[in-house]
């Protein structure tokens, strides 16, 4: 019952603030509304599970929250330095847009598991280990 619970509160949330931002900001004010609900929903299941000592924060998690941070933030400042001006976009042709919009993809999953890979990350720290 719980997670239905969350999830209607969540989406009450999204409505109320698509609702309050979207005339100030357009689709924008959605893509953030959206934003905010996940971010309420996350939450508000994370702090249950943690409540009911369903979910244990184990050790490495707080490296692990820094290293996909960094990386995130890092393939976040790359992708905003390589994205053309809005005319590009209105301007070009739509094979021209698809090929940027593939370059920046495949740039941007380059960059975050290059980084991760730097910050120390490895392939085999994602598995479960059998105690």
């Amino acid at each position: 019952k719980t997670p239905v619970k969350i999830g209607v509160i969540a989406m009450l949330v999204n409505i109320v603030f698509s609702l309050l931002l979207f005339k100030p900001m357009a689709h924008v004010g959605l893509a953030l509304a959206t934003s905010i609900a996940a971010l309420v929903n996350a939450s508000a299941l994370f702090y249950v599970l943690k409540h009911d000592k369903t979910f244990l924060v184990q050790a490495g998690w707080g490296r692990f929250a820094l290293q996909t941070g960094l990386a995130s933030a890092l393939m976040t400042l790359v992708l905003w330095w390589w994205v053309p001006p809005l005319e590009y976009w209105l301007q070009a042709g739509v094979w021209s847009r698809f090929y940027l919009l593939l370059l920046l993809v495949v740039s941007g999953v380059f960059c975050y598991g290059s980084s991760l890979f730097v910050l120390g990350l490895r392939p085999r720290h994602m598995l479960l280990k059998n105690s």
